[in-house]
């Protein structure tokens, strides 16, 4: 009994002298209310940085094949302000990523292709409890998008008895005259900037939790 009693107390006191490593999983609430599979993992690479892996990933079609299909990682680091997981936090990361998104809002375009990018943000961490935390993350940053869109073009100059028997969608022609739609792609590359905002929920443990708890089941 005193032997294990030294051992834990040798090893919180060390572990607590060198600043304990902590590692945390965490979820975007506002992106899993917009269809966007998303879970974070990071650990803390000191007392006030903190290095961070979020991956959103989002393989939904609705009806009318509206989607906003993607699949995004976008690794980065925090700089905290008191200290790791507490508190105001000044972030910086990069994203890189696949997206296939279209006939949204009434739009006929589709958009597909990869994404690159950097971003900084700002954000604040409130304690719930020993392990659970929340917080609110609000940033920007530029994305230089590697574009292909498929549109829909019109050609309404054809007589209606000439189109008799084949099916046509609804079209804007004058006199109701049918309008024949195709595809069109084309390929584009653009410097977009961006803003995000996130409410997350995370579970931070510790190594001295779990070398605690490790040593007192014994």
């Amino acid at each position: 009994m005193k032997k294990r009693s030294f051992l834990l107390g040798s090893l919180l006191a060390f572990t607590l002298g060198v600043s304990a490593q902590s590692y945390s999983l965490r979820t975007n609430v506002l992106g899993l209310a917009t269809t966007n599979l998303n879970l974070e993992a990071s650990m803390t690479l000191g007392r006030k940085w903190s290095l961070h892996l979020p991956v959103q990933y989002n393989p939904f079609r609705f009806s009318k094949n509206r989607q906003f299909r993607n699949l995004y990682v976008a690794p980065g680091v925090r700089y905290w302000l008191l200290e790791s997981y507490m508190g105001p936090f000044i972030g910086m990361h990069g994203t890189a990523g696949t997206y296939s998104v279209g006939n949204l809002f009434g739009s006929r375009y589709r958009y597909e292709g990869e994404g690159y990018g950097v971003g900084v943000s700002i954000g604040k961490a409130y304690q719930l409890s020993t392990h659970w935390n929340v917080e609110w993350e609000v940033g920007a940053g530029a994305v230089c998008w590697a574009m292909t869109s498929t549109c829909v073009s019109a050609v309404a100059t054809l007589y209606p008895k000439i189109m008799a028997g084949i099916s046509f969608p609804p079209g804007s022609g004058e006199s109701g005259v049918p309008v024949l739609t195709f595809k069109k792609m084309r390929k584009t590359r653009r410097i977009i900037p961006f803003v995000f905002c996130g409410l997350l929920i995370s579970c931070t443990q510790s190594a001295v939790w779990h070398a605690y708890v490790s040593l007192s089941r014994r």
